[in-house]
């Protein structure tokens, strides 16, 4: 899914919350609206709308840009489990609007000495968890999120599903490809933003 159709999704189902929060914010229900009140909540929705639309994107441009340093620094130099942990928790640090973060290796690939590896760092009761999702009850290997970028060799979004198992969210992910010099693929970096946070947004923006 590339950045517009997410963007264009995500609008579709979020700014439906607009008007029901325009109408009970302003006072209009329970009573008759004339024209010109009509009118003006139409304008009202619309400005929101507008505002929304472009906070959406702009986050999601933001937080697409996290895993592409990361995929970046951890393809040239793979970091141990230590400094690799330290790397994910500065990156939400900084970046409130990512739920959570993950590098998962190809087999063979970033950690050549390793079958399958893959650390998740989240949000969780105003903390950051971490949490391996190397596991048979996961298996990263086969998640679409990592699949798609596999495929592809490029990076990109998600559609909206429910991560069980992983950030135990309804999420979209942002996924880059780890590719050598050579062009052999050693992995991906992720990360998830929550239909949650987009929905606050909307929220704002509408009051």
């Amino acid at each position: 899914m590339t950045l517009r159709s997410l963007h264009q999704y995500l609008t579709r189902r979020l700014l439906a919350v607009i008007v029901p929060l325009l109408v009970a914010v302003g006072g209009i229900v329970g009573g008759y609206a004339g024209r010109g009140e009509v009118a003006e909540s139409d304008a009202k929705a619309a400005l929101a709308a507008s505002r929304a639309k472009e906070r959406i994107l702009m986050t999601l441009q933001t937080v697409a840009e996290v895993p592409r340093v990361l995929a970046t620094l951890v393809a040239e130099h793979p970091p141990e489990e230590r400094r690799l942990r330290r790397m994910l928790i500065r990156a939400l640090q900084v970046n409130p609007d990512i739920y959570g973060m993950a590098l998962a290796a190809e087999p063979g690939g970033l950690y050549p000495d390793r079958n399958e590896y893959c650390l998740y760092a989240f949000r969780q009761g105003g903390s950051i968890r971490f949490r391996r999702l190397d596991s048979p009850t996961y298996r990263y290997l086969r998640q679409p999120w990592y699949q798609r970028p596999r495929k592809l060799r490029r990076a990109v979004w998600s559609e909206p599903y429910f991560d069980a198992g992983g950030g135990e969210a309804l999420m979209s992910t942002y996924s880059v490809p780890l590719v050598s010099r050579t062009g052999r693929f050693l992995g991906v970096a992720t990360a998830d933003v929550t239909l949650e946070a987009l929905k606050g947004i909307v929220e704002t923006v509408a009051v």
